[in-house]
């Protein structure tokens, strides 16, 4: 808070998981409070933190006692559930979409924008997803929706996101270095056969 952030995100607790939703604003409000007036979002992703909570209570009930309480960045395939957190309190809370390759499902609920890793490579394929979706354009959003498919397919063979991600950003100069245990380091063979995907689906010229 002290930095002047603009907002913060927080995942609920994987390993001990909140078992009512009471459970989980109890997890949140310490982290609200030290914030003071800057926006707090929850990282909502029960596939990795297994907290299937829903979160349209979480949100009616959180507010209450987290003012600053701003939405939800919601990476979930329950596209109904998103669409009741967008539509709970008149709209008042910002929902995100958090898997990349959804975007477009989520901008159709009535998210604002996404958060996503790939988001760090291949800026331009969502920027004209969201241009081409804000002018009507659902021919040419699906279009590069699919380009964005077709990235993160190649991250799924080649370890997931972060391993994947990682790599992606080495073929094109920003090297990050190698992920923690337990993700095994690239070999420059794997690295070679990524490029050769890349290039197969004209990511890389």
């Amino acid at each position: 808070a002290s930095l002047g952030v603009d907002a913060v995100a927080a995942v609920a607790p994987y390993y001990f998981k909140p078992a009512t939703v009471d459970d989980l604003i109890a997890f949140y409000q310490p982290i609200a409070n030290v914030l003071g007036e800057i926006p707090l979002y929850t990282y909502h992703m029960p596939s990795i933190t297994g907290v299937r909570l829903p979160m349209v209570e979480f949100l009616e009930k959180g507010s209450r006692v987290m003012p600053n309480l701003n939405g939800i960045k919601f990476t979930s395939t329950d596209f109904m559930e998103m669409m009741e957190c967008v539509a709970c309190d008149d709209g008042r809370f910002n929902i995100l979409n958090g898997f990349d390759e959804m975007l477009l499902c989520g901008l159709a609920m009535g998210a604002e924008g996404g958060v996503g890793s790939t988001y760090n490579y291949a800026f331009e394929i969502y920027r004209d997803l969201l241009d081409a979706f804000r002018r009507g354009d659902l021919a040419e959003a699906r279009r590069q929706q699919l380009r964005s498919i077709d990235i993160v397919r190649i991250i799924i063979r080649h370890g997931g996101g972060v391993r994947g991600g990682k790599a992606i950003m080495k073929c094109m100069g920003l090297d990050c270095g190698n992920c923690r245990s337990p993700f095994a380091p690239y070999t420059s063979e794997e690295m070679l056969q990524l490029g050769q995907e890349l290039r197969d689906i004209g990511f890389f010229e």
